[in-house]
């Protein structure tokens, strides 16, 4: 809704570990150690990294089931597009993509007390 923003850098999330996912009725949480978070609120994708994201958007609330393979792994790589997709590489080779819908707020990306709302 609002765009990640064009100087947007992920740079502080790499070497960050998973260490916990919530998910409720709207939202899936991702908590990183160090205090920082990634809550998604509308369509992801997850897979391994390097092959073509063939598969349909997963939406939330629905919890893809082997995003449990990311806990305690570290991110490895962090891109984002002008389209608003955010792409997190994980050391173990999977993939973590979520999508900006131009209508609603898709996710959100905490560092400390700094929040962007996409």
């Amino acid at each position: 809704m609002y765009g990640l923003p064009a100087e947007f850098d992920g740079g502080f999330l790499v070497g960050r570990r998973l260490e916990q996912i919530c998910i409720n009725e709207n939202q899936i949480s991702l908590h990183f150690n160090a205090d920082a978070a990634i809550t998604i609120e509308n369509g992801y994708s997850y897979g391994v990294a390097g092959l073509p994201v063939s598969g349909a958007t997963t939406f939330v609330p629905a919890l893809h089931a082997n995003l449990k393979d990311l806990l305690g792994r570290a991110v490895s790589r962090v891109e984002s597009t002008s389209d608003g997709t955010l792409a997190l590489f994980f050391e173990n080779g999977h993939a973590l993509r979520c999508f900006d819908d131009p209508h609603y707020e898709s996710y959100r990306i905490k560092e400390g007390a700094r929040v962007i709302i996409v």
